[in-house]
């Protein structure tokens, strides 16, 4: 207990001191500059407006460093959000093509049913995620995740309008199927390439 007692009686003496001795710079400033002749008052206002000059430049210089040190954050920043929008839109596309493999495996062994199911499990909530985060970071981006969210979409319905509305006993019913299906993924994987190849 009078440890603290005689530590904060320091603090008090310390700091009473410290705004002695800047009241007395201060005191000893002023009256020279108010007891200064005019040729001593016209050197002092040039020393005076020298020193705000450098004020100014540095105030000047620490704005741009600043300002180039936040872009570049926010570059970088951006950058990282478009390795991760990639890399989900990288695994979307992968589970599409996995859902069309599906789909055509239902083809071949006749399963109609089986492969409208692996229709239906497309799901394109990751992808549209994607194209909301993409909207603020870049424009080309958004652009190109639309027009491969388009192309799924677009694919889904005519594979599915083919698979319910062909022939089963027409010979080509099969084949032009798994040909729309190949289709799909080849134009997939290429968007898909063109996103992560920006």
């Amino acid at each position: 207990m009078p440890d603290k007692k005689e530590d904060s009686i320091a603090k008090i003496l310390k700091y009473g001191f410290v705004v002695t001795i800047i009241f007395s710079i201060l005191y000893y400033t002023c009256s020279e500059i108010y007891n200064a002749t005019p040729e001593v008052s016209g050197k002092l206002s040039n020393v005076f407006s020298f020193v705000s000059s450098f004020g100014i430049i540095a105030t000047i210089i620490v704005y741009l460093w600043q300002r180039n040190d936040q872009k570049r954050r926010d570059k970088d920043e951006n950058n990282k959000k478009k390795e991760s929008i990639k890399h989900l839109i990288k695994r979307c596309v992968s589970d599409f093509c996995y859902c069309i493999n599906k789909v055509e495996s239902g083809l071949l062994t006749g399963d109609i049913t089986e492969a409208i199911n692996q229709l239906n499990k497309i799901n394109n909530k990751h992808l549209e995620r994607c194209l909301i985060d993409s909207k603020d970071i870049d424009f080309n981006m958004f652009y190109m995740i639309s027009n491969l969210l388009d192309a799924i979409n677009e694919h889904k319905d005519f594979i599915e309008k083919r698979i319910t509305n062909g022939s089963n006993k027409n010979p080509d019913y099969y084949d032009g199927s798994i040909a729309c299906c190949n289709y799909a993924k080849n134009e997939t994987n290429e968007r898909c390439r063109d996103i992560i190849n920006y």
